[in-house]
């Protein structure tokens, strides 16, 4: 599985968790237990940087 850098916690994560993480931010899903969604859900204004992130799948 691709690896991408998530900005919001400088940390390497699975491209399907930043997918997921993607479809929490714009409200389409609900945070499950994926590695790393509780930290990156933490972050500063988790969303709105989610969703203008180079990586976010649209």
């Amino acid at each position: 599985m691709k690896k991408i850098l998530c900005p919001l916690i400088n940390k390497e994560i699975d491209e399907y968790d930043c997918f997921e993480i993607g479809t929490v931010a714009e409200g389409i899903a609900k945070v499950n237990s994926s590695v790393g969604v509780k930290e990156i859900k933490q972050a500063e204004n988790f969303r709105e940087r989610c969703l203008v992130c180079k990586n976010h799948i649209h």
